[in-house]
Formats: C-alpha cells, sequence, structure tokens
C-alpha cells in the first residue's frame, strides 16, 4: 500500500520528519544520478559515445567469461532473448565481438571478444573510475566510509525486500 508521500507502508513509522527527510532523499538521489550522467556512457569517457548500456554490460560479462553461448550470456545480463539478439547484433556489427558455432552443439553459438570489445571494457572502466571519483570529490575518507556503509545497508534492505517477492 502507498502512503501519501508515494512510498509503501511497510518499513519505519511516517512520522512527518521522516517523510520530510524521505523526500529530501529522492530529490539527492535523483539530482545525483543526473548529475552523473550514468545513462550516457559517453560523458565520461568519448569512446563510449554511442554505445548502449545494455551493449557495454553485454562486454563487461564476457570479458569476465570470455567463451559464454549467447543463452548464458543472457542469463548473466538478465535480458530476454529477443533483446540478446539485438545487443548481439549491434555489437557485431561495431565488430566488439564474433559469434563461432559451438562444436559440441552447432545450435548453439560461443560469444568471443574481439580487440575492439577489449578497448570498449576498458573505455568502461576508466569512465567507471571518473564517475566515482567525482562523486566521492567532496567527501572526507570518513565521510566516504560512512557513505558507503549506509548506502550498502540500503541495498541490502531493498534486495532483501525483493527476495521477499520472489
Amino acid at each position: 500500500m502507498k502512503s501519501a508521500s508515494g512510498f509503501g507502508s511497510d518499513g519505519p513509522r511516517k512520522t512527518p520528519g521522516r517523510v520530510r527527510l524521505l523526500g529530501q532523499l529522492d530529490e539527492a538521489l535523483h539530482g545525483a544520478l543526473g548529475m552523473l550522467h550514468l545513462d550516457d556512457l559517453g560523458y565520461w569517457e568519448p569512446a563510449l559515445k554511442g554505445i548502449a548500456q545494455q551493449d557495454i554490460h553485454a562486454l563487461v560479462a564476457l570479458s569476465t567469461e570470455p567463451e559464454c553461448t549467447a543463452k548464458h550470456l543472457g542469463v548473466l545480463i538478465q535480458v530476454p532473448k529477443s533483446t540478446l539478439t539485438g545487443i548481439l547484433d549491434r555489437l557485431e556489427r561495431r565488430k566488439c565481438l564474433r559469434r563461432e558455432t559451438d562444436p559440441d552443439n552447432r545450435r548453439s553459438a560461443i560469444l568471443r571478444m574481439t580487440e575492439r570489445g577489449r578497448q570498449l571494457v576498458a573505455a568502461h572502466d576508466r569512465g567507471h573510475e571518473r564517475a566515482v571519483h567525482h562523486a566521492a570529490s567532496t567527501l572526507t575518507e570518513t565521510e566516504l566510509s560512512q557513505f558507503v556503509q549506509l548506502l550498502a545497508k540500503v541495498v541490502a534492505g531493498v534486495a532483501g525486500r525483493e527476495e521477499e517477492k520472489r
């Protein structure tokens, strides 16, 4: 059930002070995410201009599992088969990966990242590092430690609620 603030009714009691703070948190999160340009990979690393987030996430996953099947990649990045086909087509057109027939199962493809794909993963890592450093630049080491601990607590709570829904 949603409260007047738009947040679920479960959790701690909604005092006026807490509702005000939740509104401020909502504004701060939206502002921070917008200013970090996480939806525009090219903002932090020009080599990623025009690359869709799903495409780079597929390459990052491939960098950890160098010879995986298309089906396994779909599981790793949690996309349906129809979406995965588009991702693989775009990455193949950009010469970031090659699809090769699996010798053990000719109906399946093994994905192999090319040098161009590895370059984009390295560019992603550089851009990601820049964004994180920028986000933390105004915090002292103590504040950063506190922020990381609090954010980990929030993530664990959200993950727990997501698990309850299943």
